[in-house]
């Protein structure tokens, strides 16, 4: 597929305020992408990887303004001009293409494989003079692009392609292409996407297997699935009352963390945010607290990752100091002196769910989940002087719904232990990924 053609369809879809449109322009493109779908579906939104895979391509607005100029020929003073002007190193390019004056004497077709590949390949340029080579490489695609080519190229390096699609219209599209288009297929689209947060997937599934297919996608190892989220109930009656089953619900701490999710594949652990952000680097006090707590083998546990202060970290679990969220989260995005770091903020593992042991329990109730976290877990004390975060279940009881007495006792347990309050849930409920 020539790029030129998709960049037709980007200037289409950022033409239209309309979601209709924009979807049935992203289906005619799905259903006519043949085997360019996987390449497609992603760059339809400016992506070249899937939600959960956070590759960034490390390509600045300065490698971007160096790119421009070598292509072109343009005067940096003159591209930094338009820059300021516009805001938009994608309409840069285009002018610079258009008004730069270099001619390439040999060039190559500009596609949307090439495209899709030379950007993809940026991030594995390592080394004394990896950043000349990417800008090279996407110096490369600009010298071959016609004014409009060069506006999506740049603004597909840098993240902000500017026309107004999001997850929902990527969805509503492959719904639209590959089955009938109702709100049944854009439910099963939607909940194929939520267990492997992967479009492509979901795209070529659908293509090849239909619906059935769809509904046959599950969780994959490494790969994270979108969590299930909650709602907010003013009192713990209102709450009981809500998710009771056969007279009874979970109480369970309401940490002030952020949720963690966790892998583990044989002797790999990796471990994903909420966001579905990988962060097993930064935090190898978990990882080790896994391994020690955790049977290795086919699992991936869901619950919530708090910070203590160094000197209550230890104590008991109610006598623990929880640090302040924006404090833990210096730890996310460290990339040096992380071990320094988790001494400093260390970390406990609230571990709250199980929705894989070797097959998925995505639909299998809460009470059945638990018991098979009860069985692959034990508790692993912290110790931050050895690198070793804590692992333990969250805090929780199980409550009857004509007597909140122990809901409201856990709850102000909570409270004063320094946390948020109660999570209520419904011990016969499967696992809704990205449902409230």
């Amino acid at each position: 597929m020539e790029y030129a053609e998709f960049v037709a369809l980007y200037e289409r879809l950022a033409a239209t305020d309309s979601t209709n449109e924009k979807r049935a322009l992203l289906a005619e493109a799905f259903a006519d992408a043949g085997d360019h779908l996987d390449r497609v579906v992603l760059l339809a939104r400016g992506r070249l990887y899937p939600a959960y895979d956070r590759e960034e391509l490390n390509f600045s607005s300065s490698l971007t303004l160096e790119a421009i100029e070598k292509a072109t020929g343009a005067p940096e003073a003159d591209l930094r001009e338009r820059w300021s002007e516009t805001g938009d190193l994608g309409d840069v390019a285009a002018w610079a293409v258009d008004h730069g004056g270099q001619q390439t004497l040999f060039s190559e077709p500009l596609t949307v494989r090439r495209v899709h590949d030379t950007l993809r390949e940026l991030p594995d340029y390592e080394g004394s003079g990896s950043q000349d080579r990417r800008v090279d490489a996407v110096a490369g695609l600009l010298a071959d692009a016609g004014p409009e080519a060069a506006r999506y190229v740049v603004r597909t390096a840098l993240g902000h392609l500017r026309i107004g699609v999001g997850e929902g219209t990527i969805r509503d599209a492959i719904a639209e292409a590959f089955l009938d288009g109702s709100d049944g297929a854009v439910d099963a689209v939607e909940r194929a996407y939520q267990v492997t947060t992967d479009f492509r997937t979901v795209a070529t599934t659908a293509r090849t297997d239909g619906r059935a297919g769809l509904g046959e996608l599950s969780i994959a190892l490494g790969r994270p699935v979108q969590v299930m989220l909650a709602e907010t109930a003013e009192t713990v009656e209102e709450g009981l009352d809500d998710v009771a089953a056969d007279g009874e619900a979970l109480c369970e701490y309401k940490y002030d963390g952020f949720r963690i999710q966790v892998h583990v594949d044989g002797d790999d652990v990796m471990l994903f945010t909420r966001r579905l952000e990988d962060v097993t680097a930064q935090f190898p006090d978990v990882v080790r607290a896994v391994e020690a707590g955790v049977e290795s083998g086919a699992l991936v546990l869901d619950g919530e990752l708090v910070g203590y202060t160094p000197e209550t970290v230890a104590a008991a679990p109610g006598e623990r100091d929880p640090l302040a969220f924006q404090r833990l989260s210096r730890r996310i995005k460290r990339e040096s002196d992380v071990e320094a770091v988790a001494r400093e903020l260390p970390v406990v593992v609230h571990a709250f769910d199980c929705l894989y042991d070797g097959e998925s329990l995505l639909s299998a109730p809460l009470r059945e989940r638990r018991d098979h976290l009860d069985a692959v877990t034990e508790a692993v004390s912290p110790a931050p002087a050895e690198g070793v975060a804590g692992f333990e279940e969250a805090r929780a009881a199980t409550v009857e719904a004509g007597d909140p007495a122990n809901g409201k006792a856990l709850y102000q347990e909570a409270i004063e232990a320094g946390h948020e309050g109660l999570m209520l849930k419904n011990p016969g409920a499967a696992y809704q990924p990205g449902r409230r």
